[in-house]
């Protein structure tokens, strides 16, 4: 009987690590929205030297539209460059919280062209 039970403990640690191991990992939906504001705020067009750090805080409405509601970016070119290139955009990401206020730190590098 004791061996009985060793092997049906045996085989069910089996079954449940080859299941742990063969299911596919969850999509994290907040990776998939930094990638989505990183695009939004590629190539900016101002014009100056910028190596800042900038945390955006947003909320994502119902109709899937981005609302920013403050920026800590400290000079007003660039914030109002982030709340141009997010406000009202229409993103097409699953799984998200609405209206929920989320905040993302977003590196600036730039280079002015002179």
């Amino acid at each position: 009987m004791k061996l009985f039970k060793h092997i049906a403990i045996v085989l069910l640690l089996i079954t449940s690590i080859h299941q742990i191991s063969t299911t596919k990992p969850l999509e994290d939906p907040n990776a998939k929205l930094r990638s989505v504001v990183v695009k939004l705020l590629k190539n900016p067009t101002l014009q100056t030297t910028l190596d800042q750090s900038v945390r955006i805080s947003f909320f994502i409405t119902t109709d899937d539209e981005l609302v920013v509601l403050k920026t800590d970016a400290r000079s007003n070119k660039l914030d109002e460059f982030i709340k141009e290139r997010m406000n009202y955009h229409k993103i097409n990401v699953k799984d998200l919280e609405v209206n929920r206020i989320i905040h993302i730190k977003v590196q600036f590098r730039l280079n002015s062209k002179s």
